[in-house]
């Protein structure tokens, strides 16, 4: 019976034989070569006159900073029709940057057009910096990098008390904040009546600012489109909120879904896309019926907002 089936023929088979066969096998290797972007150099540092800015004449030292309002960042990059479309200098109305907050590359620097002051190439998104240092100077916020507010912070330790003490009134609006948390101006009270645990602001004499101060120096209009230009979503004042659901109020259904996208893309610049659900702006827009969508370079706005 068990020749019948062959249980004779005795074959015998290990691990090993397996090993074996699998290094005989011929393996196959795929290589992809990825092209990587050169590396790109930081445009050089400006300095420009921080003593008068301190000193109170800040139109001359708007002039020598290369101050410009922050919705034109937008235009140098690829969303340019997006936030064409959604009209954002009316949305970041009072919101201001300094020539070095807003050129970060040299390549940018040297291809800046005179006439619109776009670079000639794509990406720029990437290149955002974050909102860490604002000016407050009657009723505008100007978006500064670290550089810039530590020198004006020196000299209004150093030399603002001086000045000051010297003029009639003794009475400037020029305000600093630094280490902006999310874009909440430290000192604000918000719903739970704890304050933030950011520096304090100080005014021009080097002094801290008290809160009634602040939030007269900062306006709710300025306050919410700083945190919407820094990509936020949660806004602690109830009054900023109030002017982001204005913007929606004064918008047909198809402008609303082009400012909600807009929204979105600002936050996809700055990284800060997780934060929306459930948050102030998330809220407003579903009071509205309104959502964001996928929109991606290259898309048409004409279409969008057609009736």
């Amino acid at each position: 019976i068990l020749q019948e089936f062959g249980a004779d023929n005795a074959v015998s088979r290990s691990a090993l034989d397996d090993e074996c066969e699998r290094e005989l096998e011929q393996e196959e290797e795929q290589e992809q070569e990825r092209e990587l972007p050169g590396a790109e150099s930081p445009a050089p540092r400006v300095d420009w006159d921080f003593t008068a800015l301190v000193e109170g004449r800040e139109e001359e030292a708007f002039f020598m900073a290369g101050a410009s309002p922050a919705a034109r960042i937008f235009a140098e990059t690829e969303f340019a029709d997006l936030f064409s479309a959604a009209r954002a200098e009316d949305v970041f109305d009072g919101v201001w940057v300094t020539n070095d907050f807003r050129v970060t590359l040299e390549r940018q620097r040297r291809s800046m057009s005179s006439f619109l002051g776009a670079p000639s190439f794509a990406g720029m998104a990437k290149y955002l910096r974050p909102v860490n240092a604002v000016l407050l100077i009657r009723g505008r916020a100007v978006c500064a990098t670290d550089r810039e507010a530590g020198r004006i912070l020196g000299l209004m330790y150093g030399h603002g008390r001086i000045y000051h003490d010297a003029v009639s009134d003794g009475q400037h609006l020029l305000i600093l904040e630094t280490h902006v948390p999310n874009g909440v101006m430290a000192g604000a009270v918000v719903e739970d009546g704890e304050t933030t645990t950011a520096m304090m602001p100080v005014n021009a004499r080097g002094m801290p600012v008290g809160k009634a101060e602040l939030q007269e120096a900062l306006p709710p209009q300025v306050e919410a489109a700083l945190q919407l230009f820094n990509g936020e979503s949660t806004l602690p004042r109830a009054e900023a909120r109030a002017c982001v659901r204005e913007l929606f109020q004064s918008r047909d259904d198809k402008q609303r879904t082009v400012l909600a996208d807009m929204f979105r893309a600002v936050r996809e610049m700055r990284g800060r896309e997780r934060e929306f659900e459930r948050s102030h702006v998330d809220e407003i827009q579903r009071s509205f019926g309104v959502e964001s969508t996928s929109w991606r370079v290259g898309d048409s706005i004409d279409e969008r907002l057609k009736d």
